[in-house]
C-alpha cells in the first residue's frame, strides 16, 4: 500500500469537522441545526459533512461489518460452507474465519484465475425485498471504491437465501491481532493511522461513511503496511 502525505490543511478541515461534530452529537435536532447555522454560514461543504456524520450516528452498524440489511448486530449461526463447494464462478477452498457478522471463505475466481475472500452473510433480511435492495446498493457503491488502502470488494450474490460478498483477499491480519496485548510500536502505528486516513478520506468523498473504524476493521499486510 502507498503511503501518501495528508496535507495540513485537510487535516486541520477534518479537526474542524470532529469538533462541530462533538458539540453538536448529544443535542436534539433544533439545538444541531443553531450550532451549524452559527459555525457553517459561510461554509455549506463543512455542514455537509457535520449532518453526514450526525446522521450516521443514527445507525451503529458499519456496512462492511453489519449484515448489511439494515439489522442490528447479532451473533451468527455457523452455516459450514464446504470445501469445493461452487458458488457461481467462485470455488470454496476453506475456511479463513468468523465473526459476528458472517463468515470468510478463501475461494478460486474460475473466471479470472485469481483467488478471493468471500463473506457470507447472516440470513437476516430474506424475504425482505427493500432490505435486500439496500444491501445491494450499497454493495455497488463500496465497489466503486478504488484505492490502495480499502479492500476491493469485486461481486456481490445470493446463494440459498444467503447474500454474499466477494472481495480482494487480502494476506495479512487485522491489527488487533498483530501485537495482542502489547501497545503497537509508535512509528508503525504512525504508518497505518495515516493509510487508515488516507482511505477513509477517498470513502468519504464518494459519500461513504465507515461507521465502525477499529483495529478489528484494519488490515495489516504481511508486507509490514
Amino acid at each position: 500500500m502507498i503511503d501518501p502525505e495528508i496535507p495540513e490543511m485537510v487535516i486541520e478541515r477534518w479537526r474542524q469537522v470532529e469538533s462541530l461534530f462533538l458539540a453538536a452529537h448529544e443535542k436534539n435536532a433544533d439545538e444541531q441545526a443553531r450550532i451549524l447555522d452559527e459555525a457553517c454560514s459561510s461554509d455549506p461543504t463543512r455542514r455537509r459533512e457535520v449532518e453526514s456524520l450526525l446522521a450516521c450516528e443514527d445507525s451503529a452498524a458499519d456496512f462492511l461489518e453489519s449484515d448489511g440489511l439494515g439489522a442490528a448486530a447479532a451473533p451468527a449461526v455457523r452455516e459450514p460452507v464446504p470445501r469445493g463447494e461452487r458458488i457461481g464462478p467462485y470455488t470454496v477452498l476453506e475456511f479463513i474465519g468468523a465473526r459476528g457478522m458472517g463468515e470468510v471463505y478463501k475461494a478460486h475466481d474460475q473466471r479470472l484465475d485469481r483467488f478471493v475472500a468471500v463473506k457470507f452473510l447472516p440470513r437476516v433480511g430474506a424475504g425482505n425485498p427493500e432490505a435486500l435492495e439496500r444491501f445491494e446498493r450499497e454493495a455497488r457503491a463500496a465497489s466503486a471504491l478504488n484505492h490502495p488502502n480499502i479492500c476491493t470488494i469485486y461481486d456481490v450474490g445470493e446463494v440459498q437465501g444467503r447474500s454474499f460478498l466477494v472481495m480482494e483477499l487480502l494476506e495479512g491480519q487485522p491489527l488487533k491481532d498483530r501485537s495482542p496485548g502489547k501497545p503497537v510500536p509508535l512509528v508503525e502505528f504512525a504508518v497505518l493511522s495515516r493509510q487508515a486516513c488516507v482511505g477513509l478520506g477517498a470513502a468519504h468523498a464518494k459519500g461513504i461513511v465507515h461507521r465502525d473504524v477499529k483495529p478489528a476493521n484494519i488490515f495489516s499486510l504481511r508486507t509490514g503496511k
